[in-house]
């Protein structure tokens, strides 16, 4: 996740992992280390309107000018997206949002009208594979994907519990002990996100990266491309020039 927020090619990001692993905590914790943007949470069950907009037909009539009303995709504009249990949502809206996510561009088309609207964001979907899948092509969108499962070590378990309790009882105190992580991911990812786009790239490289998605039967060219941005991103956090 500190890789996609370091990285400006990256755009989507897929958590997979079973119920109560911390997929949706993990997601929402971004907001904290990413230098001011706000998680703008996607619903179960949400409108095709609601998501991309409608046209405001009375403001467009009155000005003459095209006018959307304002959507979710809107308020993800510069920010991040979480689009939790994208498996068992409508997997039409699904694709566009992912689609505006690698276009940077959202189009609105109501009763002959289009209206089209930028949209710089970065998609977190999250989904528990036990509840069904999705498609192949969707998959493809994805830059990245994290794998989570559930702690089976007695430890790690019962400080899970220990911290929940801890921060129940004294919410702004819990957060300040954490703050000077959180503040040094934050530096982190400034940073390497305004490196990540002048990170070189050694000759062969890429043609390395194409062998290895060829062999993982890596269909289309979405993979390899995601492969760059990604070690752009780790060469950028771990202060080098190149990948």
């Amino acid at each position: 996740l500190v890789c996609a927020l370091s990285s400006p090619g990256i755009k989507a990001v897929l958590i997979c992992g079973p119920k109560g692993s911390g997929k949706s905590l993990l997601a929402r914790s971004m907001e904290h280390i990413s230098g001011g943007r706000s998680i703008v949470v996607l619903p179960m069950g949400v409108t095709e309107d609601r998501v991309f907009g409608a046209m405001d037909i009375e403001g467009t009539i009155r000005d003459g000018i095209v006018r959307l009303d304002r959507s979710l995709v809107s308020r993800a504009d510069g920010n991040i997206l979480l689009v939790e249990n994208a498996n068992l949502m409508n997997q039409d809206i699904l694709h566009q949002i992912l689609n505006i996510a690698e276009t940077r561009t959202s189009t609105v088309e109501r009763d002959g009208t289009s209206g089209t609207e930028t949209c710089d964001t970065l998609v977190v979907a999250t989904m528990d594979p036990s509840e069904g899948d999705v498609s192949e092509h969707i998959l493809d969108r994805f830059d990245m994907c994290i794998f989570t499962s559930n702690m089976e070590d007695e430890d790690e378990r019962s400080e899970v519990v220990e911290r929940n309790l801890e921060f129940s009882s004294d919410p702004i105190g819990f957060c300040e002990r954490y703050r000077d992580e959180d503040l040094g991911l934050e530096e982190l990812i400034a940073r390497s996100r305004d490196s990540a786009v002048f990170i070189r790239i050694p000759e062969g490289y890429c043609r390395a990266v194409t062998q290895l998605c060829l062999e993982l039967g890596v269909s289309g060219h979405r993979g390899d491309i995601s492969v760059i941005n990604a070690s752009c991103a780790l060469a950028a956090m771990d202060g080098r020039e190149t990948v």
